[in-house]
């Protein structure tokens, strides 16, 4: 329900005895008879075309009267007119003749102390209605004067106004178009506007026939709802025959229908095709999910009894469903396979959940509870236990650099090599590009957590599968390095006399304060992980790295600079991270020195398990 309260009325009186003059910047309104004196009061629409009006009051306040005596004034609607500031007695406009008003008072009007109330609801109805609006023309049947929109104060007319406005007609209506949806019964759903009043949606009626002329329609009646939707399982309705059109009007909570809206139309085709998942192994489940050795399988299925235009294939973690690993968005093609490329199965004895969705060639649309494709998943592990590991291994760090050096041997040559860090994929390397002149096969990772032990091993990769290590053959080490790093591929930079600098994890999230209660709801969309500032000095011959000189740090932090990202090493964490504001400034004091500051700012998703 809305309502206004209006003052700052624009007004003026005329009076034949001055023909040609406006009264319209006087504090007060002479009114007499219609014949000699009348005033004129406007004020703008304050409620929505179509609104229903409940009340509306206007209110005047006597300023004088000379004498003490009955009095009756008389409000009438105004016809078009000129200007207020140009409204003379010579071109006075007439009345509405319809819809008067009068109020009479009897006894003393004292000054100031007396209201004169006026019912105006059926004239803010018919403006509601599209009527025109010129305001309106206040006389009396003697000598009275009024206050006037210039008294200002609480003096001022006053007009109050209480409205509801039915909702609009639905429109967005869904299914629509002719579209066709798998259950006969589906969920229909639009939208609710209703701009002021009481908007609380209180009911709906929905109709459904044969054709858009409604002729025969079955009617749900009135139901009572809160939201803009219906599910027909729930109603007598027998179901979509084939192709039906559908339309629905609203109720709000002042009891004030909607238009109909307009008709539209859905269609019924049962989704009957066979659709089948052959590799890998599809029903598999969180309990017995099947096996898959290859990194890189490939997926396989076949749709029988329509024809294929698209598909969708995504991989989540089997234990966290909130978004996929990898997912090839809707692909527009008839392909009956997909390769999932290396990196998705990143973890060794990992389960993973595997969904296909296919579309055939009808213009079909998902509806709560019946989606518009045909669907099949599995449950896969990655076993990475088959014979024929490397020969031997070992890893070692090489503090104080916030690197581990690893090293190997495999007498039978294998196609490429797979490195796991604590059960992850870390890198994916060529069999050449780890050869050692002395046949051995040797690789540093370069961004390897400080301060807490990772356990390192090495798969040997042939034709799309990876041979697995025996249970407990990884080679646990922990990394000690000296001061705080930034490491990309090529350049690695020690800060030394480190500050503790501004440590921060941004937040996603917005408070919300009820409209009752004391208690204050904080909502957290997600965390944007480590954020803030750091500086130190760039100094050669620190302890471990004396044959790194200070200018040799300054080239390689100008270079990373260049670069705009690198990996932050501090504590027990190492985060890939955007970096900016980099400065590094030789000291005027000290020879061999640069002070170095920078800005950085974790640049991939918060991973809890680094901690």
């Amino acid at each position: 329900m809305g309502s206004m309260t209006q003052r700052n009325f624009l007004d003026t009186y005329v009076t034949s005895a001055h023909p040609s003059r406006n009264y319209q910047q006087v504090g007060a309104l002479k009114l007499v008879d219609d014949s000699t004196t009348a005033a004129y009061l406007y004020k703008g629409r304050a409620f929505p075309l179509g609104a229903t009006l409940l009340s509306a009051k206007l209110r005047v306040r006597t300023y004088e009267t000379p004498t003490s005596r009955t009095r009756t004034l008389e409000l009438r609607r105004s016809q078009p007119r000129k200007g207020l500031s140009r409204l003379t007695w010579n071109n006075r406009p007439k009345t509405i003749g319809e819809g008067h008003l009068v109020v009479t008072k009897t006894g003393p009007l004292v000054g100031g102390d007396t209201w004169w109330e006026f019912d105006v609801t059926n004239h803010m109805q018919a403006v509601a209605d599209g009527a025109e609006w010129w305001g309106w023309r206040l006389v009396s049947n003697s000598a009275l004067w009024v206050y006037g929109a210039q008294s200002g104060g609480d003096n001022q007319p006053v007009l109050e106004t209480v409205w509801s406005d039915a909702p609009d007609a639905p429109s967005q209506m869904f299914p629509d178009g002719g579209r066709i949806v798998a259950t006969p019964k589906p969920l229909l759903r639009w939208d609710y506007t209703d701009v002021s009043g009481d908007t609380t949606m209180s009911a709906l009626r929905v109709q459904i026939a044969g054709s858009a002329s409604m002729t025969g329609a079955w009617d749900s009646g009135v139901v009572l709802a809160s939201l803009p939707e219906l599910d027909l399982s729930e109603t007598t309705y027998p179901g979509i025959p084939g192709a039906a059109w559908w339309r629905v009007c609203v109720r709000d909570g002042a009891n004030l229908w909607s238009e109909w809206s307009d008709a539209v139309e859905v269609k019924y085709v049962a989704r009957d095709a066979t659709f089948t998942l052959s590799t890998p192994a599809p029903g598999g489940t969180v309990q017995s999910p099947s096996p898959v050795d290859d990194q890189t399988p490939v997926l396989r299925w076949s749709l029988s009894g329509a024809t294929q235009t698209a598909y969708r294939v995504r991989v989540w973690n089997v234990y966290d469903f909130k978004r996929p690993i990898w997912d090839t968005g809707r692909v527009t093609s008839t392909d009956t396979d997909i390769e999932i490329p290396s990196g998705v199965f990143r973890w060794d004895d990992q389960q993973y959940q595997i969904r296909v969705n296919v579309w055939d060639d009808l213009d079909r649309v998902s509806v709560p509870g019946s989606i518009s494709a045909y669907t099949q998943h599995t449950v896969v592990y990655m076993n990475w236990s088959h014979p024929g590991p490397t020969d031997w291994m070992s890893a070692r760090a090489l503090n104080p650099w916030p690197m581990v050096e690893l090293e190997w041997g495999r007498l039978v040559a294998p196609e490429y090599w797979v490195i796991l860090r604590d059960h992850e994929v870390i890198a994916r390397l060529e069999y050449e590009d780890t050869l050692q002149a002395d046949g051995t096969h040797r690789w540093v990772d370069r961004y390897a957590p400080p301060r807490r032990e990772c356990v390192y091993s090495v798969r040997p990769g042939q034709d799309g599968k990876v041979r697995g290590n025996p249970p407990g053959s990884g080679v646990p080490v922990v990394s000690d390095p000296v001061g705080i790093w930034l490491v990309n591929d090529r350049d690695a930079v020690c800060l030394q006399g480190v500050d503790e600098g501004t440590w921060g994890m941004g937040e996603l999230s917005a408070i919300h304060e009820p409209i009752s209660g004391d208690r204050v709801v904080q909502i957290r969309q997600g965390m944007r992980g480590f954020e803030g500032s750091l500086s130190g000095v760039l100094i050669g011959g620190v302890r471990g790295l004396e044959s790194v000189t200070a200018q040799d740090w300054n080239a390689a932090f100008l270079r990373i600079k260049r670069d705009g990202g690198a990996t932050l090493t501090a504590s027990t964490v190492s985060v890939p991270v955007v970096t900016a504001d980099m400065v590094a400034a030789p000291s005027p004091e000290v020879e061999e020195q640069y002070g170095a500051s920078f800005a950085f700012w974790q640049s991939s998703k918060f991973d809890w398990d680094a901690l």
